[in-house]
């Protein structure tokens, strides 16, 4: 049975998402106790790779989007602020009627995702709950193991579409440069870039970020462990 959420966005989103998993599935990561077994490695399709210092570099760059206080701690108020900074930008972006359903999907993908599921893995979630750099990472490596990194990947999806449909609003469905700006100031980057961050994505080269690109950008920003489309998705790495 799909998610209600889910459902709604893919109602008003359906001629240009037919196909796609967002209508099918419930997209909840694996939740598990915080006394689960650390790892330095992840299997992703069958094969264990190492964590590369490269992978980590893009974490902190993640992680530091979020902890703009920059007291090396993550709450649930930093991601109650990336939220604020999305829904300011939404009226502008969307459409009227469908203010409603962006609105509902990024609360979900910023505190039931992005917060509730991938920084603390369940458990305590609430206002008081703060999450360090080393314990994010381990949280996010636990949704690179074998049993779990395909509802990984579905839910890294479902949170790409749904970026590409606030951002991407000119008629031929592909984000500009400026429209990339717009995405970076979503998460509180501000500083002028190279344009060879923008091209890093565009990996066909024609000027704009497909749908496409901008999946395999999220795909290889979390799971990624060398150079790739994703490594510059946030900017800088730290």
């Amino acid at each position: 049975r799909p998610c209600p959420l889910l459902h709604s966005i893919y109602i008003c989103w359906m001629p240009s998402l037919i196909g796609t998993i967002i209508c099918a599935k419930k997209l909840t990561l694996k939740t598990m106790g915080s006394n689960a077994e650390s790892t330095n490695s992840h299997v992703h399709d069958g094969q264990e790779t190492q964590l590369s210092p490269l992978w980590r570099r893009k974490m902190k760059t993640f992680f530091d989007t979020i902890d703009k206080k920059g007291n090396g701690v993550i709450r649930k108020s930093d991601f109650c602020r990336l939220l604020t900074r999305i829904n300011q930008n939404i009226p502008f972006i969307v459409l009227y009627r469908q203010i409603s359903a962006f609105t509902k999907a990024f609360e979900h993908i910023v505190l039931n995702i992005f917060w509730a599921e991938m920084a603390t893995r369940g458990g305590d979630i609430g206002d008081s709950r703060t999450v360090d750099f080393d314990e994010f990472t381990h949280n996010i490596c636990m949704n690179l193991k074998q049993e779990n990194v395909q509802v990984f990947k579905e839910v890294l999806d479902y949170i790409a579409v749904c970026f590409f449909k606030l951002i991407a609003v000119n008629r031929d469905q592909e984000i500009s440069v400026d429209e990339y700006i717009l995405f970076l100031g979503l998460f509180g980057v501000h500083e002028e870039f190279p344009i060879n961050w923008f091209e890093s994505i565009d990996t066909n080269c024609n000027g704009s970020i497909g749908l496409i690109e901008l999946r395999s950008a999220f795909f290889d920003f979390w799971l990624g462990q060398n150079v790739g489309p994703g490594t510059y998705l946030l900017g800088r790495l730290l």
